[in-house]
């Protein structure tokens, strides 16, 4: 055995970090797991250079459960952290590709390693980035890695491509009419629902109405599937709406049918209703579509159109229009009557000109009120001061949450490339996932973008008061659009209270700051005629 010498002694330690990581979960409790053989191997290889001053630091960097597609890992943060502070000399894998899937993100690694003169090695892979020809090695198998990750996205694409064209329903919330099988992600009939799913298809088909059919089934006490997620978790059905009762209908699902990226294939499961019934739905509906409902020159002539609110129940009241000879009356129409008929709020409509003009009447008011003016301008400046914070740590937290559903998602696909059923559920789960990933990017998008505005938006009261004289000879040669724009930029909501027949107005807080760049933009007034009287 060699004993070390003086020379060995005096070479300067490396302190060498060793990182581990498995895609999955699966076996991560066992009492000797991936990680644990990963890292054993590891201390082997620096223990056998020993000669060279390398010794292990004790801390652990291990990932267990997380994808190498991306750098958004816990274990590898903390050891970067280490490289930053100078405490790690050498990182130490069992793989490459247990550092990195990704050419870019493992390209950024290496740069980062030799700017700070940190040395990476892969125990089984003969790489030492310290030589040349380990460096060539290094950016050879880094390609392959990607390489590898891109086929299994493939595989699982076309799995799931492959099973909807056999028929295999492949997980989530089962329609109504249907059960999940005990054993493995296949449709079974719920005789009970299926009865009131073939119901609703002959009342489509002899009232030809969604509005009409949804009452009827909600005064019979009828609700939407009611389930249990894996997890426990127990989805009340709902009241059928006119939206919920369309999605019912066009569901290809109760004709014994399974849908992907527009084409339709027959299923494993057994259809709830025949092709010829669910043909003839289909017609109804579209003719239904293609039937006019009242629209003309009016169409868009709604000054408030998203704005206005049902105070009695407190639900949206969208544009609506009637007819009655050759005039044609808009209304402003309250969502829940619409949908679930005139019992359902005991508000069902507001003449559209009627509200159009007495918010009009309220805009013009605020040049005439300085209290009113002071008021909303106060409010505008708390806004401001009170209403960034609170978006900033949503958007924190909407950060951390992307985060998990993004580890959540690459252990998914991981259990869509492996074989056997489970891969089904996995895809339902999947799916699940990357819909919730859209919704809090949708949300963290506004939430920026609320951001950007209140930071820079500045109310002066002279600005104000000098924008509000400027409304009324500017109002009248707006066009439609110019309007519309202008009310949206003064007013948050309004609340229409049937009931009391009143109206209540809400300015929006930073509504002020940018009416006065509105209406410079606006066209200028036309000059009055010579020895024309104001």
């Amino acid at each position: 055995m060699r004993r070390p010498s003086d020379e060995d002694a005096a070479k300067k330690p490396v302190r060498c970090g060793i990182y581990t990581r498995k895609s999955t979960e699966e076996g991560l409790d066992s009492g000797f797991s991936s990680l644990d053989a990963q890292r054993e191997a590891c201390e082997a290889f620096v223990k056998s250079q020993q000669h060279e001053g390398w010794r292990a630091v004790p801390e652990r960097f291990d990932d267990g459960g997380f994808t190498g597609a991306n750098t958004d890992r816990p274990a590898l943060r903390r050891l970067l952290d280490q490289v930053d502070a100078g405490r790690i000399d050498c990182i130490v894998t069992y793989k490459l590709d247990r550092l990195s899937r990704s050419i870019r993100d493992f390209a950024e690694l290496m740069a980062n390693f030799e700017e700070k003169g940190i040395t990476y090695v892969s125990v089984t892979q003969q790489i030492n980035t310290a030589t040349a020809a380990g460096r060539l090695l290094q950016n050879v198998l880094v390609t392959f890695a990607q390489f590898e990750r891109e086929v299994i996205s493939e595989r699982t694409r076309d799995k799931i491509r492959m099973s909807k064209q056999k028929g295999k329903w492949l997980g989530g919330c089962p329609p109504i009419g249907y059960d999940r099988a005990k054993e493995g992600c296949a449709l079974v009939v719920n005789e009970v629902e299926a009865a009131r799913v073939r119901e609703m298809f002959t009342l489509y088909l002899r009232e030809r109405s969604l509005l009409r059919v949804a009452q009827i089934a909600n005064a019979r006490g009828w609700r939407s599937k009611t389930w249990t997620t894996k997890a426990g978790v127990t989805i009340a059905g709902r009241e059928f709406t006119k939206t919920s009762l369309q999605q019912l209908l066009v569901n290809v699902v109760y004709a014994g049918r399974i849908a992907h990226r527009g084409q339709t294939f027959k299923g494993e499961h057994s259809p709830i209703v025949d092709e010829k019934t669910f043909a003839a739905a289909q017609r109804v509906l579209e003719d239904g579509r293609r039937r006019p409902v009242g629209r003309g020159p009016n169409e868009n002539a709604y000054l408030l159109g998203g704005l206005v609110r049902c105070a009695a129940c407190g639900s949206a009241m969208t544009a609506g229009t009637t007819t009655k000879g050759a005039v044609k009356y808009r209304y402003y129409v309250c969502v829940r009557a619409k949908k679930l008929g005139v019992d359902a709020c005991p508000v069902r409509s507001v003449p559209a000109p009627e509200l159009e003009a007495f918010v009009v009447d309220r805009i013009r008011a605020l040049g005439r009120d300085p209290e009113l003016v002071a008021e909303v301008i106060e409010r505008a400046r708390k806004t401001q001061q009170e209403g960034i914070p609170p978006l900033r740590a949503e958007e924190r937290a909407i950060s951390v949450e992307l985060q998990k559903l993004k580890h959540e998602a690459a252990r998914l696909v991981a259990a869509l490339a492996g074989p056997g059923d489970g891969s089904a559920t996995a895809s339902g789960k999947l799916a699940d996932v990357e819909r919730r990933v859209e919704q809090l990017k949708a949300r963290q998008a506004e939430i920026r973008d609320k951001i950007a505005a209140l930071s820079k938006a500045t109310v002066d009261e002279a600005d104000a008061r000098a924008a509000l004289e400027l409304f009324d000879p500017v109002w009248q040669h707006l066009t439609l659009e110019e309007k519309t724009r202008l009310v949206r930029t003064v007013v948050e909501r309004v609340e229409f209270d049937g009931v009391k027949n009143e109206i209540e107005l809400h300015f929006h807080p930073l509504g002020l700051a940018s009416l006065a760049e509105e209406l410079k933009s606006a066209p200028e007034p036309p000059a009055p005629l010579k020895g024309a009287t104001a």
